[in-house]
């Protein structure tokens, strides 16, 4: 094997990407929070690749951390491999991220069993046990979500943990995605409500109180300021309601990579809801992620949100996966939907 690789992993609350002649790196860097991975892991590929010298038509193929993870992290990493794999005609590999975890430490610790663990949250982890030497890999227990008392004691008592990738369990972020919005109640007659004269845009700097203080208002785990502010100097798609005198009413922020996008929060102030601002906003992030490329687009909500759950199936969003346990402050399974984007008017 005389030609490098590049490996990108994204489970987690840590991306990083790495690219070298196995078993050594030539040159490696890291982005730690999620919600910088969408907009980092192109430019963490590019900070490794020139110094290295490498040119993508130089590589061997790719090797992408397949999870268990976060869904938003691993799907953007799937993205970006297989953008970057189709563009240069690279092979494409995934391999469990668990076992590459167990793999570092193998390299210390010899071919005894090794117990790799990413936090799961609600005192859970992704877990696995693997005994590893330099021809084979032998999985003990595959990749499961237990506890850590339920882990520990499977594997006999030479048996080491090694979570050194996993991210310390306070700087796990908030859920990925959300969503206020509500389809507008109809009236009696049974004619919808007229929707007020709202208008889409571009999010810009000044906006960003405003967005902030609606989200502290709709949502029991609020990003911060700071988060609002890097979405904005990524550009990523960003999009903001306003009503007459150019005050933000709602907003909606999504991801491309490849051929796949996601809305990762979407929130519409309390007075103005039921009046068609999310699914304005919804539509307009759907074509703002078809000029992008997307032609599949992802999103979560809280299996409790029925009129969110509602709008999005008018909207043909279908579900496709399930979280158990995943939103916080309440504990609630997350719903994981999906919905296809036509290339020529970003509608589902």
């Amino acid at each position: 094997m005389d030609r490098p690789w590049l490996a990108i992993e994204t489970a987690t609350d840590l991306a990083s990407v790495a690219v070298g002649i196995p078993p050594l790196a030539q040159g490696a860097a890291f982005v730690q929070g999620a919600r910088q991975h969408a907009a980092q892991i192109v430019s963490l590929v590019d900070r490794v690749l020139a110094p290295a010298g490498v040119r993508p038509e130089d590589l061997e193929g790719i090797v992408l951390g397949d999870g268990p993870g976060s869904f938003t992290g691993l799907r953007i990493g799937w993205a970006a491999a297989k953008g970057l794999a189709q563009e240069s005609g690279l092979s494409l590999r995934a391999v469990p991220s668990l076992m590459v975890a167990a793999a570092g430490a193998a390299r210390v610790l010899g071919a005894v069993p090794v117990a790799a663990c990413f936090d799961a949250l609600r005192g859970q982890v992704y877990g696995a046990v693997y005994v590893i030497d330099a021809h084979a890999v032998e999985t003990l227990v595959p990749p499961l979500v237990l506890t850590i008392d339920e882990l520990g004691p499977r594997p006999s008592r030479s048996s080491r943990c090694s979570a050194g990738t996993a991210p310390p369990r306070s700087s796990i972020p908030p859920p990925a995605s959300r969503c206020t919005a509500a389809p507008p109640r109809p009236r009696r007659s049974g004619r919808r409500a007229t929707a007020a004269p709202y208008q889409i845009r571009p999010v810009a700097a000044p906006d960003l109180p405003a967005i902030h203080a609606i989200e502290e208002v709709a949502f029991s785990d609020p990003w911060s300021v700071k988060d609002f502010r890097e979405c904005l100097a990524t550009g990523v798609p960003f999009l903001v309601a306003v009503a007459a005198g150019n005050d933000v009413v709602g907003y909606a922020i999504a991801h491309a990579a490849a051929d796949e996008g996601e809305i990762l929060n979407l929130g519409v102030a309390a007075v103005h809801r039921r009046q068609g601002v999310g699914r304005r906003l919804v539509l307009a992030t759907m074509e703002a992620l078809a000029a992008r490329g997307a032609r599949t687009v992802y999103l979560e909500v809280r299996e409790s949100n029925a009129a969110a759950r509602g709008l999005y199936q008018q909207l043909g969003f279908g579900e496709v996966g399930r979280r158990s346990r995943y939103y916080r402050q309440p504990v609630e399974d997350a719903i994981l939907l999906r919905a296809a984007i036509s290339a020529e008017t970003g509608d589902a």
